[in-house]
């Protein structure tokens, strides 16, 4: 286990009176708290750190892949728009050459009939 300790533990453990250790050979000696209450030093457990770390780690990738299923879904959606919309205009596009190709014909009976009428006119 990480630092020799047992998930067991209790949450916090002192790592002594802060006063005697040492923090090494070659530090420069630190001011000495003078007062009577020193607030000792907590350890961490593993399962502590396993959650410090783990939790923040797994809510990070969590939020990554709802991202890309959230825009996976509103590509789809979009892409149901644009064929929905193609089929809209492909069948306005027909509807419009139909009325043309109508009007073109009823266009072409009354150029007819003026030119008959002309013809026996003349």
């Amino acid at each position: 286990m990480w630092g020799g300790q047992f998930w067991l533990q209790p949450p916090f453990q002192a790592a002594g009176d802060p006063l005697k250790r040492v923090r090494g050979q070659d530090c420069p000696p630190h001011r000495v708290r003078t007062s009577s209450h020193v607030a000792p030093i907590m350890i961490m457990t593993d399962v502590q750190l396993y959650f410090a770390i783990g939790l923040p780690v797994f809510a990070f990738l969590l939020n990554i892949a709802l991202g890309v299923i959230q825009t996976n879904s509103l590509q789809a959606r979009i892409t149901s728009v644009e064929t929905g919309m193609s089929a809209r205009l492909a069948r306005l596009e027909t509807n419009t050459n139909a009325r043309f190709a109508s009007l073109e014909s009823r266009f072409d009976t009354l150029t007819g009939k003026v030119q008959s009428y002309h013809a026996q006119a003349a």
